[in-house]
């Protein structure tokens, strides 16, 4: 794997974490099962992720020594992202358990 892959990679990665993290912390509920975001704020983090993904094949991604990612990455990246989201949920309800309440 390059470098440029590996930061590509570690990019696409850290913003899907951090923007599908916000939504998990946002309520005390679960995600997506009990709750759900707004159709604005929804619209907002698909169109964020879309614009990130976009990176990596415009100019902006060459200036940033980005390169795009092939598509068996995902077959990892989607895996990750999922498991990512449920021990943010878990630590999240567990957070809930020991304070009784969502900050």
């Amino acid at each position: 794997m390059s470098d440029a892959m590996f930061q590509t990679g570690w990019f696409a990665e850290s913003m899907w974490s951090q923007i599908l993290v916000i939504h998990i912390i946002r309520t005390p509920k679960l995600l997506f099962i009990q709750s759900h975001a707004s159709a604005s704020a929804t619209l907002l983090t698909m169109t964020g992720i879309a614009v990130l993904m976009a990176i990596p094949v415009i100019p902006l991604g060459t200036m940033l020594r980005f390169t795009p990612l092939p598509l068996s990455y995902f077959a990892c990246f989607l895996p990750c992202i999922l498991l990512y989201m449920l021990l943010a949920t878990s630590l999240k309800k567990a957070y809930i358990r020991h304070y009784e309440e969502l900050l």
